[in-house]
């Protein structure tokens, strides 16, 4: 005869507890990454209105 084995389920609130903690972890990599993007594109809209300013020269 197999012997049956008991899977431990998770309890619902700690399932929950850990989406949301993922959630929030995305949430904050996800607002460093778009300040990041921002700093970019203000960079390269200021390199391209350097060079237009010494073309106009």
């Amino acid at each position: 005869m197999i012997a049956a084995t008991r899977q431990s389920v998770m309890p619902a609130w700690k399932a929950w507890a850990a989406f949301l903690l993922t959630i929030a972890v995305l949430a904050l990599a996800g607002c460093n990454t778009t300040a990041g993007f921002g700093h970019d594109v203000k960079n390269t809209g200021q390199y391209i209105e350097n060079k237009a300013n010494d073309a106009k020269d």
